[in-house]
């Protein structure tokens, strides 16, 4: 997965290196904090504006279409004494590009992990005690109907201090607020920034942002304490939501929240999130819902995307809230949620549709791993051993429409036993299991064509033995029940618009040793997340697709009376070879 070198290095979105912005131009507008200030122009690294209202200054004279190339330093809205209400306020057009060590020629040739710009709400510079900043500026940076060619880019933004209800958008927003337009912001770290509302480090309002490669950790907000949206459509890509929560009660989103905290319908937002990292761990006793993202109206489609040991006292400590739902291709690995349940997915009302996902090794300590009173149509997931016996849990509960197909459920454990840690039988519906490989399935739920068998993965517990560690391997081992046993229109029914697994890999990919036993035209697809990637014949190039590439292979080896093109084995190339090599391609393997 893209995302996972945030894995590996949970603020590495903040080190890469800069994408191309052009050389020095006219329109270049430098600061340096280490320069004096008030004795620049802006119009060199030697005479750049200086001091820690040196941004102010370059801000002052932007015009759309300048870039503002910024150095190493901490850069504040005011001195001390001027008004809380002082902000960044960024100009529609123009670029604003942190990371420099100063005199650079080119943007490409800056670092923002080596040279640290920082824009800080401390306008005092006394460093108070987070979250204690009765003299810091209520709002960092401030962005008003600004459009798609407005960018932030490779700045630390911190200390921001909105604790004053009168002040605009009501509390929304300490680090940051989008009020409008369709901006960029990339590669900014936002952290200890606190609001009494919404949005402690980012808040997006009747806009549509693009907030891609940032990190946000321990920011704080009664809800969406990093980042929450309302009648908005922003996209965050390859971001990182880590770290420490500093929650201190009714909290909804610490991640993400989309939409009003108390919705009355639909406010029409749509959230799209991929290729991200959640991990968030409480700080302090409370019990937020939707630790890692609270959707409370609109719809969101979440892609790609891993939630690992996010950790909370309330339900849903992967995604939950309500709307309509899409996640496809993540991963929920080790997530708690006790008091509501739901450690991965936790939801009252709305529909979710859940699809090539892997639930794994969640909900310790006791209760559920998926929670839905409302819709939730899971296809092609693989829920494996999350609970365990010295606890109460159900792999899925509620009392709503909830239906499984493709799906393997194995592994997961209860103290009341391996058959009631599948599903809650309670006096709602019960959920549905279509063509599903379950741990002891005795046909005491509804569906069709499910059973029971061990699914032979390859390494449940992975090199180290412990289960809800990066290097368990899920994946289908040979001989699996669950190879080409699924019903292939399962999967395009739920729209989702893929043909690749968890893994980013083909999809209705055949095992010729394996019998045809699902519904559909051969290949057939597999249950659970992870296709099995056999050795396919057709797939000539052995890039794990079979497409066009490998027609234009076999042609090449054809015409060259090449052996590889000898596809029927009887020593000869000649036309047979093409038709057995059509067959096997017409068939996916």
């Amino acid at each position: 997965m893209k995302h996972g070198k945030h894995v590996a290095g949970l603020a590495c979105a903040a080190t890469a290196l800069m994408t191309s912005a052009g050389l020095a131009r006219a329109g270049t507008i430098f600061v340096d904090a280490s320069k004096p200030p008030n004795s620049g122009n802006g119009a060199s690294w030697g005479t750049a504006f200086g001091g820690r209202t040196g941004l102010q200054a370059a801000l002052a004279i932007a015009q759309s279409g300048d870039q503002v190339w910024v150095a190493d330093g901490v850069y504040a809205p005011g001195l001390n004494g001027a008004p809380r209400s002082s902000t960044f306020a960024l100009k529609n057009g123009v670029r604003v590009l942190g990371g420099f060590a100063g005199g650079e020629t080119s943007a490409d040739q800056r670092d923002p992990s080596l040279h640290v710009a920082v824009l800080s709400g401390d306008m005092a510079g006394n460093g108070s005690n987070w979250p204690n900043y009765a003299d810091n500026a209520y709002r960092v940076v401030t962005c008003m109907s600004l459009g798609p060619t407005t960018e932030l880019d490779g700045f630390t933004i911190r200390d921001g201090h909105n604790d004053d209800p009168a002040f605009p958008f009501q509390g929304y927003g300490a680090g940051m607020v989008v009020s409008g337009g369709a901006m960029t912001i990339r590669r900014c770290d936002f952290t200890a920034n606190y609001t009494d509302w919404l949005g402690g480090g980012l808040a997006i309002l009747d806009a549509s942002p693009l907030v891609e490669d940032c990190v946000f950790s321990g920011n704080q907000g009664h809800s969406g304490c990093n980042a929450a949206q309302a009648r908005s459509n922003a996209i965050f890509r390859n971001c990182a939501f880590v770290g420490d929560s500093h929650v201190t009660g009714g909290t909804a989103g610490v991640g993400i929240l989309s939409g009003p905290l108390l919705p009355s319908g639909d406010d029409g937002s749509n959230l799209t999130v991929e290729d991200c990292l959640f991990s968030i761990d409480e700080n302090e006793f409370s019990c937020p819902t939707g630790m890692s993202i609270y959707v409370s109206a609109g719809t969101a489609d979440i892609r790609r995307t891993d939630f690992f040991n996010n950790i909370s006292c309330g339900g849903g400590s992967g995604v939950s809230g309500d709307g309509e739902v899409r996640i496809d291709r993540c991963r929920f690995v080790g997530n708690e949620g006790m008091s509501d349940g739901g450690a991965a997915i936790h939801t009252f009302e709305g529909y979710y549709t859940v699809t090539n996902s892997l639930f794994h090794a969640n909900d310790r300590r006791g209760f559920s791993t998926i929670f839905c009173g409302g819709r939730l149509r899971a296809v092609n997931c693989t829920v494996t051993d999350n609970g365990e016996t010295t606890h109460f849990h159900h792999a899925v509960m509620g009392g709503g429409d909830i239906s499984l197909e493709n799906c393997v459920v194995w592994g997961n454990r209860s103290f009341n036993g391996d058959a009631s840690a599948v599903a809650f039988e309670g006096s709602g519906p019960l959920p549905r299991f279509d063509r599903c490989l379950v741990q002891a399935w005795d046909g005491r739920f509804p569906g069709n064509d499910s059973f029971a068998a061990d699914p032979l993965m390859v390494d449940p517990n992975g090199a180290d033995n412990v289960l809800g560690t990066l290097d368990d391997d899920l994946s289908l081992g040979a001989g699996s029940p669950a190879i080409d046993r699924g019903r292939n229109a399962a999967l395009t029914e739920t729209g989702q618009g893929t043909t690749l697994d968890l893994a980013g890999n083909q999809r209705f990919r055949d095992d010729p040793d394996a019998p045809d036993l699902g519904v559909g035209t051969p290949p057939l697809i597999d249950l659970g997340a992870l296709e099995r990637q056999a050795a396919c014949a057709a797939d000539l190039n052995a890039d794990g697709f079979v497409n066009g590439d490998d027609y234009d292979a076999f042609a090449d080896a054809f015409d060259s009376g090449d052996p590889a093109a000898d596809f029927n084995d009887d020593s000869f190339v000649n036309g047979d070879d093409y038709d057995a090599f059509a067959e096997r391609f017409e068939t996916g393997c």
